[in-house]
């Protein structure tokens, strides 16, 4: 199969939006935002941004995605394809068709599965050497990878087999509670041999810390995935997670925004909701997010929760109040947004179509659209379909595609390198990490 290089090419990033705060946006000036469209459309032709060209020209065709848009729209669809992340947990271990056709529609990022790993680092090692390699573009590679054996929150230590051991992040956060330096010490060191193991397989960015707060024990999903049940406690070793994760050259993504500690259901499976007013969740769980952002986190994954009393209407991934007002223009935040897995049930259900919650996801400020393909009804090709045609309707500005698309820019060359050229791992198979230290 042909593989295409698809590689919008922009700017430098734009400085931190400072609109008013509130819950509701500010008023659309016509022409201002006809003039944003021009000036968008006019740096796509100019700058060149998503110049596609072919790197098997044997094969000489386009995939129907991407040729479908070819003529007119290429350049368009190089940065909306460029804007998903996939997961592929039946392709396999092993660079196959089905991994080259993922990469001929020129998404900016592929999730490794527990099911793609084959249960071996160098297997790990070989199948992202082989997306890099022939992506002939700059591809992220990303993990779901926390800690703590995968048991009842059906999360954890994805990579577990020949990686060193991970303690669960509640036991981090639990343990050692009366040595405070001794805890913040165990915390950066796992984080830091949980981020180079996952650099020494190609893995550029990771879906962790888990940043909510464990304050509901009814919670189906999080438990002892959260570090903690006190607020202080998740922001502090969390934002020392961050750091000494991504001193390792992996980004960090922390989750799930903003707060998923106190639901009583699984996103998984239908949509939560909190019943809490803002006040109430800036004294909990927006905490730990604002000590993410000061620790210069790489990017902040989004959650599928209804907050009534926030936006009554809309899962805060598909709202503006809390990715718009709250995560950029008050606590700052200027770096990706990613979605949660958009196939799961929260908001795949019968009140939104895929094209209604990639556009609203999209126009509240989500940058990158992620989805974990364990459906088999070609979600991901509609997925992009529905955002192509958003922006060519208009439904979404170009201007929000240009938006992520430097913001993906700097996060690429932050954290995306080439395959390394051989392997080389190092793990500790019986690490122990709470041994009490030695006494004088």
């Amino acid at each position: 199969m042909s593989v295409y290089m698809l590689r919008p090419r922009f700017g430098s990033a734009p400085s931190p939006s400072r609109a008013r705060h509130g819950t509701e946006m500010p008023p659309v000036d016509l022409d201002a935002a006809d003039q944003a469209q021009a000036a968008a459309a006019n740096e796509l032709e100019t700058k060149g941004a998503g110049r596609v060209e072919e790197t098997a020209q044997a094969a000489g065709r386009l995939h129907p995605l991407a040729a479908k848009y070819f003529d007119a729209d290429a350049r368009l669809y190089a940065m909306v394809a460029r804007m998903f992340v996939v997961g592929k947990p039946h392709a396999g271990g092993k660079w196959n068709e089905e991994w080259a056709d993922t990469l001929a529609k020129g998404v900016g990022g592929i999730i490794i599965a527990k099911e793609n790993y084959g249960f071996s680092p160098r297997k790990l090692w070989n199948l992202t050497s082989a997306l890099k390699n022939h992506a002939n573009r700059s591809l992220a590679i990303f993990a779901d990878q926390e800690g703590g054996w995968r048991g009842k929150y059906r999360h954890g230590q994805a990579f577990r087999e020949g990686f060193t051991p991970l303690p669960k992040m509640g036991t981090v956060g639990n343990k050692l509670k009366n040595d405070s330096f001794l805890q913040h010490q165990v915390a950066k060191e796992v984080s830091a041999t949980k981020f180079r193991e996952l650099r020494a397989v190609n893995i550029d960015l990771n879906f962790d810390p888990v940043m909510d707060v464990n304050s509901n024990p009814s919670n189906p999903v999080i438990g002892d995935r959260a570090i903690s049940g006190n607020v202080s406690r998740v922001a502090s070793l969390g934002a020392a997670m961050i750091s000494a994760g991504q001193a390792q050259s992996v980004g960090a993504v922390a989750k799930h925004f903003p707060g998923h500690g106190d639901t009583t259901t699984d996103s998984h499976l239908e949509l939560p909701q909190v019943h809490k007013s803002l006040d109430a969740l800036w004294k909990v769980e927006l905490k730990p997010f604002a000590a993410a952002v000061r620790a210069n986190v790489s990017g902040i994954m989004t959650a599928h929760i209804l907050y009534p009393k926030v936006d009554p209407g809309k899962p805060a991934t598909m709202s503006s109040v809390f990715i718009h007002d709250i995560l950029r223009t008050q606590l700052g935040y200027d770096g990706i947004v990613f979605s949660d897995s958009l196939d799961m049930k929260a908001v795949m259900n019968n009140q939104w179509s895929v094209g209604d919650v990639i556009v609203q996801a999209v126009n509240a400020g989500v940058d990158m659209l992620v989805t974990s393909n364990k459906r088999t009804d070609n979600f991901e090709d509609r997925a992009i379909v529905a955002l192509m045609d958003a922006v060519k309707a208009r439904s979404v500005p170009q201007e929000r595609i240009m938006e992520a698309n430097r913001r993906i820019d700097r996060l690429f060359a932050g954290y995306v390198r080439p395959a390394t050229e051989r392997f080389e791992f190092h793990p500790d198979l019986n690490k122990k990490w709470f041994v009490p230290p030695p006494t004088e």
